[in-house]
Formats: C-alpha cells, sequence, structure tokens
C-alpha cells in the first residue's frame, strides 16, 4: 500500500529545491503535483517532467484524479509519495474528498495570485481563501511548518499566519 510521506505547498511545485534538496530527504518514488491548471496544459506538464529528479516517478493529476487516484489504496502499489500543491485550496478539497496526507505540512514559497495581499514574509503572501483553508486543515488535525530547504530549521507555521490575520 502506497504512503504518502511529505506534502508541500510551493506556487514553483518542481524546481531546484525539491528537484535537489528535498528529494533526497523525503526518500520517495513518486512525486504527485496537484494542480488543475498545470494537469490540463501540455506545456506545463512538460517543464514539470522535466524538472522532475532521475528515478522518481511523476503524476501531474487535476484535483479530481488525485482523489481518484489517492483514495485506491492499490492505484500506487508500495511507493512512498510527496504531494506538491501551488495552491492551499486544492489541497483542502483533496482532503474534504477523503485524501488522508502526512500529518505534516511544509509550507514553501506561496507568492501567485494576485488575491494574495496579507504577506508573511519575502516567500509567501496568502489570500483571506487561504488563511480559511489553514484553519480548517488545522482543525482536522494537519500540522504546518514554514521551511524553505530541508536544512533550514523548521518553523511553526500557525503563529506566523496569526500575525496577518
Amino acid at each position: 500500500m502506497s504512503e504518502i510521506v511529505a506534502v508541500r505547498i510551493d506556487s514553483r511545485l518542481i524546481h531546484g529545491q525539491t528537484a535537489n534538496l528535498w528529494h533526497g530527504y523525503w526518500n520517495c518514488d513518486r512525486y504527485i503535483i496537484i494542480d488543475d491548471e498545470t494537469a490540463t496544459d501540455p506545456t506545463l506538464k512538460g517543464v514539470m517532467r522535466i524538472a522532475c529528479p532521475s528515478g522518481i516517478k511523476l503524476s501531474v493529476l487535476t484535483e479530481e484524479k488525485a482523489v481518484e487516484y489517492l483514495t485506491d489504496p492499490g492505484h500506487y502499489g508500495n511507493e512512498r509519495i510527496v504531494v506538491i500543491v501551488r495552491f492551499l485550496t486544492g489541497l483542502a478539497k483533496v482532503v474534504e474528498a477523503g485524501v488522508k496526507l502526512s500529518d505534516k505540512i511544509v509550507v514553501g514559497t506561496m507568492v501567485i495570485g494576485e488575491d494574495r495581499k496579507k504577506v508573511i514574509n519575502k516567500n509567501i503572501k496568502i489570500s483571506e481563501e487561504d488563511i480559511r483553508c489553514f484553519h480548517e486543515l488545522s482543525d482536522k488535525g494537519y500540522h504546518f511548518v514554514y521551511q524553505m530547504v530541508p536544512t533550514m530549521d523548521a518553523e511553526e507555521f500557525m503563529p506566523m499566519l496569526a500575525t496577518v490575520e
């Protein structure tokens, strides 16, 4: 049975840090990107395939397909999976639909979107919808930490969030 060993929110999805630094730390077999736009755009999907580390399988899924595949216990065999999302709202939707994630969610860069007006730091700008989703997922037992790279100490995220509420 597959296991989701890590979840990361990063508006860049797969990039230098996730490809070179995080992948060794996570010790995973597969990256699953959950992002409707990337999953339906052949160019963006191709860029993610090029950026994915050698030896790591990649699935780029819509939220709907992610729910279908991640709630099927045999779909990914015994793989160790890392879920990467661009937007917290998409993550909240798949959790609401029954997907069980790793309890710890790593917050990386969140800067895409005109509605992100609340600035936590240079890497994190959030919307009112993000704030709602952070609280909703936290109330369900998910633990958020801010950590750009694995060598950086993880910082509790919810107190950071409280500074902009």
